[in-house]
């Protein structure tokens, strides 16, 4: 049996013990301010506190971000206001300039410095801020918003109605389609259109290749009408998403691309007699605004005929194999050429291809057949040495058509002579006088900005384009932002706030403003005065930035104050009532120390006690 003073010994070793630990905990709280300890302290709580913890951090770095793009726009304001001090400077040199009382030389002196500041502006215009540009390029030229207006509203619907009722094709809504205007000359193409990734076409404009007013129908040069531009381009567009690779020789990609059908389709569709006059050498008789207008003809057939004779063959070798990259005039003549004659071929000869081009695209489109595989489907009865599938005929589709190439080479310029008429007003278009005995379409009507189906929008065309095939919809268009923007998160939810663009004066044209005569100082001075306005508008835009920066700042700051105080009331420990249970815990602590320390000399004296007894009784 065991004695009653051990078990209050054991019950007081345990008692001990507990107010130890509550004793260490409460010292780590008060040491560390912190109720929640540990997780099993309030695991609700901890959770809780956690969460805004990483929440109130999120937004910390938020608010350094928010003080960075104060310190940019800062930077920004800092230069305009140079800018402006500049500018000031230059005005005052120019009225100097326009002194009718000044000598050439004074003049020169003038000009030197009003050339160092221009080109200190230009320099400031390219100041970075921790690597990145402080100043955009510039926003959208007026040129440039018309152009895009004139796309949205009208070319690019023109062309895909165009395109759909002469070639039955439309976008079957797998690709994207962005559209790009570049307002400086690349001095390499006018339009193009390329892959510029997975399921994304891009078509590029060179604005300055084209002529404003831009209105429909207008030029960009003395032959091009912008709205038959985009239709070109609108139709490699739409081949390249509804075709693949079926403009390709064989249907592989190793087979070439056939580039003359390629081109030859894009121009068939707005027509191109005034190109192959061009090649062939003869004149393009220009209206009075230098427009192609109606008049794209030779005088005369017999005009006609003594230049097919001195060059029609150059034009009609142009072809090459037909898959040659594709640049020079000549080759984009033969192209069109080309299908042209393919196109009379399959009314005449074809199988089941009353209309020529257009029956041929929507069999290929349907069947996922290529140049080669169409050429085979609708020419193999028709000749089948060349192009025929029947009797073990072993004809592949690069022989059907390379057989088509060789065939319009021995033929081609027969039919530049006999069929084509480069004599009239029509261009040539498909559905045209010349290809399909329609009315006369010229070049203000190739592609139709009036009647059914091809009236301007009222307003601008977005998403999709086009009509729809297949429950699918046209084109999804991607247009340039006319205002890029610097984008900041500005709290932790990943909000974020867009940075309006500012944009710098630059005098780049100093052949044309200078001081170096009254009359360009007169023209300077008007200059300097839009510069002016242009910088008075952007400070403003500044200061906007920077007013909205604060605001978001003083916003964000009152949010992770909030949050901090969220966190304290589940985080922070009570001291007055920690101190309490510590004081008191060290009571017991002492307490159960010095009762053991008893205990223990009690307990000793018993047990010898007990042992003395047993003892005698023996």
């Amino acid at each position: 049996m065991i004695s009653p003073v051990n078990n209050n010994l054991t019950g007081l070793v345990f008692e001990s013990h507990n107010d130890k630990i509550d004793l260490e905990q409460s010292l780590a709280k008060l040491s560390s301010g912190n109720k929640l300890v540990r997780t099993g302290d309030d695991t609700g709580a901890f959770t809780q506190a956690s969460k805004l913890g990483s929440k109130n951090k999120r937004d910390l770095v938020s608010l350094q971000n928010l003080q960075n793009l104060v310190s940019y726009s800062q930077s920004q304001d800092g230069v305009l206001e140079q800018a402006g001090k500049m500018l000031h400077r230059m005005n005052e040199i120019t009225i100097r300039a326009l002194d009718v009382t000044a000598t050439d030389a004074d003049r020169e002196n003038y000009n030197k410095e009003f050339i160092e500041l221009a080109e200190q502006l230009d320099q400031m215009s390219t100041e970075k801020f921790g690597g990145l540009d402080l100043f955009g390029e510039g926003a959208f030229s007026q040129d440039k918003k018309d152009f895009i207006e004139a796309l949205q509203k009208q070319w690019l619907k023109g062309a895909m109605n165009v395109i759909e009722d002469r070639f039955g094709l439309s976008p079957e809504g797998t690709d994207d389609f962005e559209i790009i205007v570049n307002e400086n000359d690349t001095g390499s193409y006018t339009a193009f259109v390329a892959f510029a990734g997975q399921d994304v076409i891009e078509m590029q404009f060179d604005l300055p290749d084209f002529q404003s007013p831009f209105t429909a129908p207008s030029s960009d040069s003395p032959i091009y009408r912008a709205d038959r531009v985009v239709a070109h381009e609108m139709t490699h567009a739409v081949m390249a998403d509804v075709l693949n690779l079926n403009t390709s020789v064989d249907g592989t990609s190793g087979g070439g691309s056939a580039n003359w059908f390629i081109e030859g389709t894009a121009e068939f569709i707005h027509g191109a007699d005034y190109r192959v006059v061009a090649d062939l050498g003869g004149v393009i008789n220009l209206d009075a605004n230098q427009n192609s207008g109606n008049d794209i003809a030779f005088n005369n057939t017999a005009a006609q005929q003594a230049k097919v004779d001195a060059n029609g063959a150059a034009i009609i070798n142009a072809i090459g194999n037909g898959t040659e990259g594709w640049s020079a005039s000549p080759q984009y003549s033969a192209g069109y050429i080309a299908t042209r004659y393919l196109h009379k071929e399959l009314k005449d000869n074809g199988t089941s291809s009353p209309n020529g081009i257009k029956d041929m695209l929507m069999w290929m489109e349907a069947n996922n057949k290529s140049v080669g595989g169409a050429l085979k489907n609708f020419f193999g009865a028709h000749d089948p040495a060349k192009y025929g599938t029947v009797a073990g005929n072993t004809v592949t589709n690069k022989q059907a058509h390379d057989n088509f190439i060789n065939d319009f080479k021995a033929n081609g310029e027969l039919f530049l002579r006999n069929t084509m008429d480069l004599t009239n007003t029509d261009t040539g278009a498909i559905s045209g006088a010349d290809a399909d005995g329609g009315s006369v379409i010229n070049a203000a009507e190739a592609v139709p900005n009036t009647g059914i189906g091809y009236a301007a929008d009222a307003t601008a065309q977005t998403q999709p384009l086009a009509t729809t095939k297949g429950g699918n919809a046209g084109f999804t268009l991607g247009w340039e932002e006319d205002d890029s923007a610097l984008s900041a998160t500005v709290d932790g939810s990943g909000a974020t706030y867009d940075l309006k663009s500012i944009y710098s004066v630059q005098i780049a044209d100093t052949e044309t403003y200078n001081l170096k005569s009254i009359a360009s100082a007169r023209a300077t001075l008007s200059e300097l005065t839009t510069m002016m306005t242009n910088l008075s508008t952007e400070r403003s835009s500044v200061g906007a930035n920077l007013s909205r920066l604060e605001k978001e700042i003083q916003n964000l700051n009152g949010k992770i104050m909030t949050g901090e105080m969220a966190v304290g009331r589940l985080k922070d420990t009570d001291i007055a009532r920690e101190s309490t249970k510590f004081a008191s815990s060290q009571v017991r602590m002492q307490a159960s120390i010095a009762i053991l320390a008893q205990a223990k000399d009690l307990n000793v004296g018993i047990r010898d006690l007990i042992r003395g007894i047993v003892i005698g009784q023996s």
